[in-house]
């Protein structure tokens, strides 16, 4: 039983008056004054024995009537185990963003979380409005607002229960600041399409390290009708140690070592780590093992050793961290393309005065794709029986035989590039025949030297200068140049004119390969293209495209498989599976990556920063000026806690009414006790006649 006023109970303490005269003696009415007694002083009886209590029943009713009017007084209830809510309660409309990143892997951290989003949509009330989001590196949506409010109250904890079970963290980074932007996003237009939803809450679930991404919070607004609160996981394994990829210390076959960040983070005492490395492929170890002690938190670089013989892929093993998730390492050495470049032209390669010269020492020293040049001059006698790959690219400065032009013909349509440098008027037949074009006319250039005048930078051949920072042509000066006329029905497409207006590159696909044209000739006597800045990072440009493209790196972050290559149309294959598949990896391993029909291996790691897993300090919150719900709002959340409670007991005793069964029940015991008075009052006259 609880009481509305309590105070009133005190009253309850006027039961000693009663008591206190019904221990009193009374003393005799009738007094006869006797002569001799007069000069006495007068004195009163002594007792005998102890007072006793006169007429106990009495003295209970008359004690029973002020207790019950005390306790009528104080309005007793009888509460309930489910309070009525208030009349009018506002809504809450709250944004759980549960981290589901790399570093939840650990051991116990995942069952946490689905308790903690349990409880925290157990407090929900049937008008409450509730989204769950789950994030590492994006975010997506668990459970929506309308899917929430569709589902009857009683069925939402089994609904959640349901969505909670069939998830699980994934290996991308912790962007924390993303979890809580996504979900002001969703508390915004939830606003938007019903107004005023009274309080706006985000709930944050996460084991909050400092390897979490928080930095877009800076600066931002944040409403003042929104706050947010940290529901923080912990592991129950402390200390993590992870590995980071750094490059290789020397590259070729010989002498490989491969640099390793090793970090510890959060031991409260030293720890003794192991390193094995091994074959990807088989799982042999390569090498001896290395030993380790790190301090609780701290930092190494080390060199690990390759063997002469191992090809790769490779993965270093770390054992002796009760942490498992990150104790993997996975890397390849990049493998180069190869491509022969042949040159079908005129003059010597060693002379500075022919176009051969810049072609061979510019592509000298690349490392990705390795060219071979091979210059097939007239009269080498190698031209008329050399052959052609597959992957080729061919310059063109001269005529061709019949025999090389079909040779060069089939090998363009077969998926090979071709660049045309148009020297003078006998070339044209060979171009036309080439380009299969033959409505394609020569067309003078006008004046003493030409400009590039106007150039796509959105053409593959120009893309490279896009910036405005590069894209500044107008110094090289062509004093040769070359142009042609193209009937209003071909198929190439212009890259770039001279200052007149007419055609200066040209491209057009013939079968799978491409054939380039250049008005011109590429010796410094024709031009200022072979000495400018940009001849080199071109030309570079369009030998990766006759082999695909840019070559992304060989090992990445899981964050990121994308960064691995620039080409959209790819295929992945996991270490150990048969297939390929179009999506994107999810978590990290070796893969086979198929790109333009070339296959080739590439490492995903899970990034270095989820093995930082020391607690992130609450200043950083502060720093950025994200609402917390601190002190004030929680003495204010109690200040509302106890109001409602108090709404709840007036709403109980209303209803119950227990004092006016008290005050009947106090009238009732008033007439007993006033009958038993009476009843009293005349044995007493009875017994004194």
């Amino acid at each position: 039983m609880s009481f509305l006023s309590p105070l009133f109970l005190a009253g309850a303490l006027l039961i000693a008056g009663p008591i206190v005269f019904h221990l009193i003696r009374r003393a005799t009415r009738n007094r006869i004054a006797f002569s001799v007694t007069e000069f006495l002083d007068e004195s009163p009886p002594r007792l005998q024995r102890r007072s006793r209590i006169q007429n106990p029943w009495l003295l209970l009713l008359r004690c029973l009537v002020i207790g019950l009017l005390a306790l009528a007084f104080a309005r007793p209830y009888f509460s309930k185990d489910v309070p009525i809510l208030p009349q009018g309660a506002a809504p809450v409309s709250v944004a759980i963003a549960i981290d589901e990143s790399a570093s939840m892997q650990r051991e116990g951290i995942w069952e946490k979380v689905i308790d903690a989003t349990l409880e925290e949509a157990s407090k929900l009330g049937p008008a409450d409005q509730l989204s769950i989001i789950a994030f590492s590196d994006s975010a997506r949506t668990v459970l929506s607002y309308e899917q929430w409010s569709k589902t009857p109250f009683s069925e939402r904890s089994v609904l959640l229960g349901k969505l909670l079970a069939d998830h699980k963290p994934g290996w991308k980074s912790t962007s924390l600041d993303l979890g809580i932007e996504t979900a002001m996003e969703q508390l915004d237009e939830l606003t938007e399409l019903h107004g005023e939803i009274g309080e706006r809450k985000i709930i944050l679930i996460s084991d909050l390290v400092k390897g979490s991404r928080v930095a877009s919070l800076t600066g931002r607004d944040w409403p003042t009708d929104t706050r947010l609160k940290f529901h923080t996981i912990d592991s129950d394994v402390q200390g993590n140690a992870g590995m980071q990829w750094l490059g290789w210390a020397k590259q070729g076959t010989a002498e490989r070592k491969a640099r390793i960040g090793l970090r510890s983070t959060y031991f409260i005492e030293p720890v003794k780590l192991n390193l094995q490395l091994k074959d990807a492929l088989n799982d042999t170890r390569l090498g001896e093992s290395i030993d380790l002690r790190l301090n609780g938190d701290e930092t190494r670089l080390l060199l690990v050793d390759i063997p002469v013989d191992a090809e790769g892929p490779f993965k270093l093993e770390l054992s002796g961290d009760p942490t498992e998730y990150d104790n993997t390492l996975f890397f390849t050495q990049d493998q180069p393309r190869k491509i022969s470049t042949q040159y079908y032209g005129t003059g010597d390669e060693k002379k500075p005065d022919h176009a051969a010269f810049f072609l061979s020492r510019a592509i000298a020293g690349w490392k990705d794709p390795i060219v071979d040049f091979q210059s097939l001059s007239i009269g080498h006698e190698d031209s008329q029986e050399a052959g052609i790959e597959d992957n080729s690219f061919l310059v063109i400065n001269r005529e061709l035989f019949a025999d090389e032009l079909e040779k060069i013909k089939s090998s363009i349509e077969a998926g090979a590039y071709a660049l045309f440098l148009l020297k003078e008027d006998a070339h044209w037949e060979t171009l036309r025949k080439l380009a299969d074009e033959p409505a394609w006319q020569p067309k003078p250039v006008e004046g003493s030297y030409a400009l590039f005048g106007q150039i796509d930078f959105q053409h593959p051949l120009f893309a490279l200068f896009a910036d405005p920072k590069y894209s500044d042509f107008s110094k090289i000066r062509f004093w040769k140049a070359q142009s042609l006329e193209m009937p209003s029905g071909s198929e190439a497409n212009i890259a770039a004119r001279f200052d007149d207006d007419s055609p200066a590159v040209i491209e057009k696909a013939i079968g799978k390969g491409r054939l380039i044209v250049w008005g011109g000739d590429w010796s410094p006597e024709a031009s200022q293209w072979v000495l400018s800045s940009k001849f080199v990072p071109w030309l570079q440009r369009l030998v990766e495209r006759s082999v695909g493209g840019q070559t992304g790196p060989s090992i990445a972050s899981i964050d990121d498989p994308g960064l691995t290559t620039a080409s959209s149309a790819v295929q992945w294959k996991p270490l150990g599976e048969e297939n390929y598949a179009e999506q994107l990896p999810q978590a990290p391993g070796l893969y086979q990556l198929k790109e333009d029909n070339r296959e080739r291996w590439v490492a995903l790691n899970v990034s270095s920063e989820e093995s930082n897993t020391s607690p992130l300090e609450v200043d950083v919150w502060d720093q950025l000026g994200v609402p917390l719900e601190n002190n004030k709002q929680a003495v204010a959340s109690n200040i509302q806690e106890k109001n409602n409670r108090l709404k709840n007991a007036i709403e109980l005793e209303s209803q119950q009414k227990l004092w006016r069964w008290l005050i009947l029940a106090t009238v009732g015991f008033l007439v007993a006790e006033s009958l038993v008075a009476i009843n009293l009052g005349k044995r007493r006259e009875s017994a004194a006649a």
